[in-house]
């Protein structure tokens, strides 16, 4: 809903949504994406060191699963550092 002016309590079109971020992309010179693009990767690096629950609540998702599947993505650096843990449980056993 929109907040002030005229218009105040009025739905908000998406096509005014999606003109008025490409205007403002472009004014603070920012590479062309999409909106969802922005969302998509403000969910991938929040997950980066936030439990995936209130990743699934930020991005509004009923079903955890979709968040799993849908924005995030598996960072190089994860796996890397879950391999190097269990080259360290296998160096400690050993």
């Amino acid at each position: 809903m929109n907040g002030k002016g005229p218009n105040a309590g009025k739905r908000i079109k998406r096509q005014n949504i999606s003109r008025d971020f490409h205007a403002i992309r472009q004014r603070a010179g920012v590479p062309k994406c999409k909106l969802h693009d922005l969302r998509k990767s403000y969910c991938t690096n929040i997950a980066r060191k936030t439990p995936l629950h209130v990743v699934q609540q930020l991005a509004g998702h009923a079903d955890i699963r979709t968040t799993q599947r849908h924005y995030l993505q598996v960072q190089p650096e994860l796996v890397d550092a879950a391999r190097r843990a269990v080259e360290e449980l296998l160096e400690c056993s050993a």
